[in-house]
């Protein structure tokens, strides 16, 4: 159960934008210069942890239930908050960024074209970045075990249970008339957290404080192209690019009696995985590595204090091959190639808990977060990919042939299990996600994709024409699955040697639908 699961935010943003183009002899100098200013707000709302008359609740909690879990963590209410820094001062993401970019026409026919460009870009504050300032306690959570007794498939106040740290012994959380029992002291972080259950309403200062150092992430981009003009409508351009995506910001465990801020020192080693493991079997470059939880003096805490993350950055390395065929002589012709290359960086100081390091310095970076899968591709970087179209006017019956062809190499694949040792010294930091392989050696298959049309033409009098078209879909019939899930392979508890294979392991999502046609008729006027 979470307080707070939906809630009001807002990010209020001014920017200007300032540019000029100078030009002489056979320069273009193009000049621009963006402001940004964004700050946060809480907006005033009550928050609630439990919706009585929702559907989630009625159909799936008995009523009794539903007013034990409302008793222990009720709603709160909040007024409007203006983000502030850990100093106490307006919080705001404030940016200059610069824009230049050089054209030369080397001959002065445009047939050679040189650009040399450079610029930086700030990521825009998400309305959701306001969280930061909710109040502690109102963004309270608790969370059950759950033995349906009578098998009615509803949650009901003698179903929930809670186990002891010590010896995982279940115990209920409720006494029949829905008093809480639950060890709230063994409990902290385990069953609950980020509010207190003995005062459920009483707010404090946010739980996360955020520095004032902390800013918007950067991305810096340089840029070189030079286009030559082969023929009179057919050109050809190469660009290479390099883009650095840098000052990112990280969340670090922080006690405030003490100061103490989550580093390194926090974590020791847990040995190494097992070389073979059943039900998955050779766990390959994994147990070579050592994997880390933290040290048992570190306990819950529900504070955490937002700081920049030092060394961290992502390279990307592009290069392209364009050609551009003016539609002249009844055809056309656009095409591309990319080369790229995208590796996330940690240096010295750049990750926490260094378990996955080895699988992930100077690897293939998705951008939000390494080795996550997301359907769209957008932070997946192929090594390589191409694209290309054409069309072709028939000399007779007014008749265009059209064509659409794309490629890239498959996408990046997360080879990885859980391990659990029960055994190790901090109940709250047994586990840890442990990478087989360093992210990218496995990929998914490589992807092709044509389509056809055909596209008939007739004039209408004066008035305008009608258009039949007749669409070829997947014309190669390729059955390509571009979207699975990452070959996590479950979760592996060292007492016991115990395997629990993960169902959705490397399960195939979405793949090319079959060769498919469509007829259609268009009219203009």
């Amino acid at each position: 159960m979470e307080r707070g699961s939906y809630s009001s935010l807002t990010t209020k943003a001014l920017a200007l934008f300032l540019q000029d183009t100078i030009s002489f002899d056979r320069f273009n100098l193009n000049i621009g210069l963006r402001y940004d200013r964004q700050i946060p707000y809480v907006d005033a709302q009550d928050v609630l942890a439990v919706i009585n008359d929702h559907p989630a609740w009625t159909n799936n909690f008995s009523s009794a239930a539903t007013n034990a879990i409302d008793g222990i963590i009720p709603a709160v209410g909040m007024t409007e908050i203006q983000g502030y820094d850990s100093d106490g001062n307006d919080y705001t993401w404030t940016n200059i960024s610069p824009r230049l970019s050089l054209t030369w026409d080397m001959t002065g026919n445009g047939k050679n074209v040189l650009k040399v460009h450079g610029a930086s870009y700030y990521q825009w504050m998400g309305s959701g970045h306001a969280s930061r300032w909710r109040p502690g306690g109102t963004g309270g959570w608790m969370n059950f075990w759950w033995q349906d007794g009578n098998g009615n498939g509803v949650y009901d106040v003698s179903e929930l249970y809670w186990h002891n740290t010590a010896d995982y012994s279940l115990y209920r959380a409720f006494d029949d008339s829905g008093n809480f029992t639950g060890d709230l002291n063994d409990g902290a972080g385990v069953f609950y957290g980020s509010y207190d259950p003995l005062n459920p309403t009483r707010t404090t200062d946010p739980y996360r404080l955020v520095d004032k150092e902390t800013t918007a992430p950067r991305t810096v981009e340089i840029g070189v192209t030079f286009e030559k003009e082969l023929l009179s409508d057919f050109s050809v351009t190469l660009a290479s690019s390099f883009r650095r995506y840098d000052q990112w910001n990280w969340n670090l465990s922080y006690y405030p009696d003490t100061g103490a801020l989550e580093s390194t020192d926090w974590y020791m080693s847990a040995g190494t995985p097992p070389a073979n493991i059943p039900g998955i079997g050779d766990t390959k470059e994994a147990s070579e590595h050592e994997w880390y939880v933290l040290k048992p003096e570190y306990g819950y805490t529900p504070w955490s204090f937002e700081k920049k993350r030092p060394d961290y950055h992502i390279d990307y390395y592009g290069l392209d091959v364009i050609f551009t065929k003016r539609l002249s002589n009844r055809w056309m012709f656009n095409g591309s190639f990319t080369l790229a290359s995208q590796q996330a960086h940690f240096g010295d100081d750049g990750m926490i808990n260094p378990t996955q390091t080895w699988a992930l310095e100077g690897r293939g970076s998705t951008g939000r977060g390494e080795g996550e899968t997301v359907r769209s591709g957008r932070y997946d970087t192929p090594v390589w990919m191409f694209k290309a179209s054409g069309l072709y006017q028939l000399p007779i019956w007014d008749i265009d042939l059209s064509f659409t062809l794309n490629g890239r190499k498959g996408r990046k694949i997360r080879e990885t299990f859980q391990i659990t040792d029960y055994s190790l010294p901090n109940p709250r930091s047994q586990s840890q996600m442990i990478w087989m392989l360093p992210y990218g050696t496995d990929t998914s298959s490589d992807i092709f994709l044509l389509n056809l049309r055909v596209q008939k033409r007739l004039k209408f009098r004066d008035i305008g024409r009608i258009i039949f078209s007749f669409d070829l879909y997947n014309v190669l019939n390729a059955s390509t699955i571009h979207w699975r899930y990452p070959k996590d392979h479950g979760r592996y508890t060292a007492q016991g040697s115990v395997f629990s294979p993960n169902p959705s392991f490397y399960f195939a999502k979405d793949n090319f639908a079959p060769r498919s046609f469509k007829l259609g008729v268009s009219f203009r006027f």
